[in-house]
């Protein structure tokens, strides 16, 4: 009979992931800016960079998330306390960042 209580994917598998994203998602940041810049696209250079610098911020959340969970255990209230907590300052904080980066300028009509 087959083992149905296996992983789809192992930890292994999805860190290559996140930080192939991670990756990805810096270099396409940081060509968006050159483009943007190339073009004269209002607020493009710091948009592409926010892309950009969106890649380092992932791979260190997902090294935080695993360094606490690792510490205080994958089922520990503490451990989803500090989880809850760091993501949701960075994604408030990100999410400021990107909406005053892509909030029309004034006399842009929406």
């Amino acid at each position: 009979m087959p083992d149905d209580t296996r992983e789809l994917i192992d930890l292994g598998r999805f860190q290559i992931l996140v930080l192939a994203v991670a990756v990805l998602l810096t270099v396409a940041g940081a060509g968006l800016a050159a483009w943007w810049r190339q073009r004269g696209a209002p607020r493009g250079l710091a948009r592409g960079l926010f892309i950009a610098a969106l890649g380092p911020l992932i791979a260190a959340l997902w090294f935080i998330y695993n360094a606490i969970v690792e510490r205080l255990g994958l089922d520990s209230v503490a451990a989803l306390g500090f989880n809850l907590g760091i993501f949701l300052v960075f994604g408030l904080i990100a999410g400021a960042i990107g909406r005053a980066l892509w909030a029309p300028e004034d006399g842009d009509q929406a």
